[in-house]
């Protein structure tokens, strides 16, 4: 029986949004409804939003930018999927808007059902995940009641930042090992190659890079069980798949982001399953020196740890991380400095 959702439409383009509803009509695993609205303001706009399970918003707006709804929307705690649709593609702004919170970002002359289909399940699906997310949320948030309890104590400035994080972090590691015990044992084994590497490096806020390690399966929890249990048993994953089990850099971005001082571990996650070279996940021009180190020090110790408990050889590795371009060659001389030791 097809999924009944409520589909918003955000555009003033009576004809794209025509469009649009034509192409999801015509999805049969789901039985849409369909909103439009010409602008984001007004009652009927508020109307239509507050019943809509999906948001398709238009990119340019008379008056503003998908990006500034985009920012009015996530402000006001709205999780809800929003999907940004655009004239043309770009590669920056599409990562500016997946950093703002968009779910996806699509160009109007490429749009199809089928093409519409993998976008709605993928963002329902990621949504979903957000219940559990929200628990998780819930205990942050009596973190930060600590925080002021012990703001209105005295306490330093750096003692109330050392409180807040380690009750966030501790909130969401055990949340996480709850839900997906998966996502647990693979922070655990990161750790002593995360930390090893950053001993042979010289990096800047080192707290950053070790909250990420553990915080970085933290995206886990909205993929569907029998893609990771693929994906962990190094089975092929079909391109679908693995749009779906790379999203969860971007779920995981979105949780942390919310955190007050936790932008810069945020952005670890976000880019920790890119590639030196530029390519992988998410799919912006961002490569080189430009990643977060911290991204790139997770990258070499993930796949390090993955290929070896798959009984790939230590030298065949290494080897392999030396001549692919997707490690950064500077992380690497550090983990294999950290082995010798």
């Amino acid at each position: 029986m097809p999924q009944q959702i409520v589909v918003l439409c955000i555009d003033d383009s009576e004809v794209d949004a025509e469009i649009l509803r034509r192409h999801v009509a015509q999805i049969p695993e789901y039985a849409i409804e369909f909103l439009h609205a010409a602008d984001s303001d007004g009652p009927a706009a508020d109307a239509a939003r507050a019943r809509a399970d999906v948001i398709f918003l238009d990119y340019k707006l008379q008056g503003q930018t998908g990006l500034e709804v985009l920012k009015t929307i996530r402000s006001s705690g709205d999780s809800r999927p929003v999907i940004i649709l655009t004239g043309q593609g770009d590669e920056y702004v599409a990562a500016t808007l997946i950093r703002a919170g968009a779910d996806d970002y699509l160009v109007k002359a490429d749009l199809s059902p089928e093409m519409l289909h993998r976008c709605l399940e993928q963002s329902i699906s990621e949504y979903r995940g957000t219940l559990t997310d929200n628990e998780i949320l819930d205990e942050i948030v009596q973190h930060s009641l600590v925080f002021r309890q012990l703001e209105r104590e005295k306490q330093t400035a750096e003692e109330l930042f050392q409180e807040t994080i380690r009750g966030a972090v501790t909130s969401l590691t055990a949340a996480v090992a709850i839900a997906c015990p998966e996502a647990a044992d693979r922070a655990h084994f990161l750790k002593p190659y995360v930390q090893g590497i950053l001993n042979q490096l010289d990096v800047e806020k080192r707290w950053e890079v070790s909250v990420a390690a553990r915080l970085c399966s933290l995206g886990f929890i909205a993929v569907p069980r029998p893609i990771l249990k693929k994906r962990l048993a190094g089975e092929k994953l079909s391109k679908r798949e693995q749009e779906i089990f790379f999203s969860h850099v971007r779920v995981g971005y979105n949780l942390v982001a919310r955190i007050p001082r936790l932008e810069g571990v945020a952005e670890v996650l976000l880019y920790q399953e890119k590639s030196f070279d530029g390519g992988g996940y998410p799919l912006d021009a961002v490569r080189g020196a430009d990643l977060p180190i911290g991204s790139r020090i997770i990258k070499v110790a993930g796949d390090y740890e993955r290929r070896l408990s798959r009984g790939v050889p230590h030298h065949d590795v290494v080897e392999h991380m030396r001549k692919s371009g997707i490690y950064d060659p500077e992380v690497v001389d550090a983990l294999l400095a950290h082995l010798d030791t």
